[in-house]
């Protein structure tokens, strides 16, 4: 009682218009993506506070049901991964993969009740985004100047695990592009984009392609063939005859691909992961990323139909992998501590049949509404993200989890009406 009289007593004396400090916050949060996982975990603490200091804070609650249909996917595979904790082998291991999984149960209870992203503000605030993806780069090239090249020169200014080191893994660096361009992409192609939006988008996607393009990771390129191909596929609507209008497609689909696949920094990439392919054994190394990768979904499979129904327990996938590369003798990859790399079968190692499904409604769900919301961006967020959990533990890794669901949250509970009471 004394607390909500002294938040009354506050927001009576101190008028705060919560639209405007919502737009701030959130602003900040896609600003500071690019940069720090630490700074958007404080900007997502003191959005849950702007959640609380509410005067209408019941009233806003019971809103939530109206929703439910929507959250409930995320909700239940939040729950899902809660109730194994009691299984795990060490308790701190079950407790880091949950502080990550708490995206699912806060950022849609967050914009769901409090639905201020709007078409009038989206706008402006995936621009802020794609300017801070602009001035990261920036970064990264200053700091190579800075740091890297009194050492070696400019020689692995196009090295992709040099590029970002001094902010972070280039796999994860590289989703925040694909996103930028995506939207860059969509603000290109609509009409109600003046000259000068069109002009500047065209060399913000200009720009982060080359980006792209030194960071070479798999998951993202393949995420943007597949958007080049649905942007063709949208140019070509205005012919009426559906076989003309295929064969077009076909035609220019399989070109775009080879165009794509004679790009200097992919073609090394596809080369590279042709020899790790051709090194499969217990000898693989960790630096064999596809090797070691598929000699870990081969083990976890065997693991999988060992217990397919019940799972290990939370948090114990990666210790019950390195225990039986130990036991098989795959000594690289116990050394350097090598984890499951799949987060569809991290998931059903940790709690079996309940969790598979769990994460298998969530993707279903959140396709089915995004598309049904017309939330172009973040259906094709979601589809980064489903990709990204079939090559490494994505919903384990803070910088790919809470980005990838702040983006389809976002869009998940877009309001449509301009006019938002506050």
């Amino acid at each position: 009682m004394k607390f909500c009289y002294l938040r009354f007593l506050m927001l009576n004396r101190f008028p705060i218009d919560r639209i405007q400090i919502w737009l701030f916050l959130v602003s900040m949060l896609l600003i500071s993506f690019p940069w720090s996982e630490r700074i958007n975990s404080i900007i997502i603490a003191l959005l849950v506070l702007h959640w609380l200091i509410d005067p209408h804070f019941l009233s806003k609650l019971k809103t939530l049901p109206n929703r439910a249909v929507k959250v409930f996917p995320f909700f239940l595979f939040f729950f899902v991964q809660f109730f194994f904790v009691s299984r795990a082998i060490h308790l701190e291991d079950a407790l880091q993969t949950i502080e990550v999984k708490l995206s699912f149960l806060v950022l849609p209870l967050l914009f769901s009740t409090e639905q201020y992203f709007d078409d009038g503000n989206q706008k402006w605030l995936m621009r802020l985004f794609s300017l801070s993806c602009l001035f990261s780069a920036i970064y990264c090239f200053v700091a190579y100047r800075l740091y890297t090249y009194p050492l070696v020169g400019w020689d692995e200014l196009f090295n992709r695990m040099i590029f970002s080191v001094y902010l972070m893994h280039p796999g994860y660096y590289s989703n925040f592009f694909v996103v930028a361009i995506i939207f860059l992409s969509i603000q290109l192609i609509t009409n109600h984009s003046s000259r000068r939006e069109k002009i500047s988008s065209l060399m913000g996607i200009v720009f982060f392609l080359f980006i792209l393009f030194i960071l070479v990771s798999k998951t993202a390129l393949i995420i943007l063939l597949l958007f080049c191909i649905y942007i063709i596929w949208h140019y070509l609507s205005a012919i009426t005859s559906r076989p003309i209008r295929m064969v077009f497609f076909l035609a220019l689909a399989t070109v775009a691909l080879i165009i794509f696949i004679k790009i200097p920094s992919i073609k090394i990439r596809l080369a590279e992961t042709r020899g790790e392919i051709s090194s499969i054994g217990k000898n693989v190394k960790l630096s064999n990323s596809t090797g070691s990768r598929m000699m870990a979904w081969k083990v976890e499979w065997n693991l999988i139909k060992e217990k397919w129904l019940e799972g290990y327990g939370t948090g114990n996938a990666n210790e019950i992998l390195l225990q039986t590369f130990e036991k098989e003798g795959y000594a690289d990859l116990v050394k350097n501590q090598m984890h499951t790399h799949n987060q569809i079968f991290h998931t059903w190692l940790d709690q079996g049949l309940a969790g598979l499904l769990s994460v298998l409604l969530f993707f279903a769900c959140s396709f089915y509404y995004l598309y049904k919301n017309k939330g172009t961006i973040g259906l094709w967020t979601a589809a980064l993200l489903l990709l990204y959990c079939f090559t490494d533990d994505a919903l384990e890794i803070q910088a790919i989890t809470v980005f990838c669901v702040t983006i389809m949250c976002l869009y998940l509970f877009q309001k449509r009406d301009k006019k938002i009471a506050a």
